[in-house]
């Protein structure tokens, strides 16, 4: 999430860095929230006393905030927020040969230590008072961390090339996703906060679920034929959405075709590239036909996260297609794109 002050119109000088070395705009919003910034600088609480708010919003405000602060604890506060930041810029910094592989290795070693610590931190939180749904995704945010770390030293021995940038475009979508994964997590909690916005801030939100194409990071040779150009403009949530009833909904789901949680485990048994990159494209295509598609009447986060795990199961599958090596971290992708599409 960016903040901008009405009228200037630019992005914030994190937002500036942080697009500078990759497509990571949404990791502001963990930033913001691990620094204990769970809307306090852009919005406020619609009042501090109870017999405005209600006995009822104000015992929620107040449980959803100790709630945060036990969460903020378990990912590991600032110092998570910091080495999210540092994978991609250390990344970035590799992939163009200014940063040794010795030196990158040595940082990836310490961050898939500090990542894994964070993830089992998460696991063991007491439920969410309001939603357990909410531990699922923090969790899930956590795993993908994880995963594109892993990713990255798979990536390792690899020459300069084509096959290394779709390592390095493997990671930086995992990372991604993470931050998304995050947000519908956070998106839940606010619901129970009761601020209202400032009004002198500007709310510049990342798209709740990303457009590989847009941000530049789709998949290419070897694995996927050369995507089209990069959007010049950032993605950013749009403001409404059109809806629809529930069962119209369910209805264009069903109409998407999307292939299901069998489907993927049935193209992991197989480890045949090919079916792994045909399923992967159906998984992004079907995300991309339900963009267009109204959301549910009231329910426009089920929408976003049906649509981000079927992005998640996709990457998932290319995770297998570029190495059968690295099938655990494929099925343990595929776990948090379930969470967001079944989730307990």
């Amino acid at each position: 999430m960016a903040r901008t002050r009405r009228g200037r119109g630019n992005l914030t000088s994190t937002l500036a860095v942080i697009g500078a070395v990759g497509a990571a705009v949404g990791v502001i919003a963990l930033v913001a929230w691990l620094q204990g910034d769970t809307g306090k600088s852009a919005s406020t609480p619609s009042t501090t006393t109870s017999s405005s708010l209600g006995r009822r919003a104000s015992a929620e405000r107040a449980a959803s905030k100790a709630w945060s602060t036990e969460a903020q604890a378990a990912f590991g506060g600032t110092g998570i927020a910091q080495r999210v930041t540092d994978l991609a810029s250390g990344a970035h910094d590799w992939m163009a040969g200014s940063m040794s592989t010795t030196d990158f290795k040595a940082r990836l070693d310490d961050d898939l230590g500090a990542f894994r610590t964070a993830r089992e931190a998460v696991g063991k939180l007491r439920p969410y008072p309001y939603d357990k749904r909410v531990n699922e995704f923090f969790r899930g945010t956590t795993a993908l961390y994880v995963d594109s770390v892993q990713v990255y030293e798979a990536a390792l021995p690899l020459p300069p090339g084509d096959l290394r940038t779709q390592y390095d475009l493997l990671a930086r979508r995992l990372r991604l996703l993470g931050d998304r994964v995050f947000d519908r997590g956070q998106t839940l909690v606010d619901a129970h906060l009761y601020d209202t916005p400032t009004p002198d801030l500007d709310i510049r939100k990342p798209e709740e679920v990303p457009n590989w194409v847009a941000e530049g990071l789709a998949p290419g040779p070897p694995l996927a034929p050369a995507p089209p150009p990069a959007s010049s403009e950032p993605q950013l949530r749009q403001a409404s959405r059109p809806q629809q009833s529930r069962s119209a909904w369910l209805k264009a789901v069903a109409d998407a075709h999307a292939p299901t949680d069998r489907d993927v485990r049935s193209a992991f048994g197989s480890q045949d590239p090919n079916t792994l990159a045909a399923l992967a494209t159906r998984l992004v295509n079907a995300a991309e036909k339900l963009r267009a598609v109204p959301d549910p009447k009231g329910d426009r986060e089920e929408s976003a996260r049906y649509r981000l795990g079927l992005l998640v199961w996709a990457d998932a599958l290319r995770t297998d297609q570029l190495s059968p090596s690295m099938l655990a971290i494929a099925q343990d992708v595929a776990l948090t794109g379930t969470g967001l599409i079944l989730p307990p």
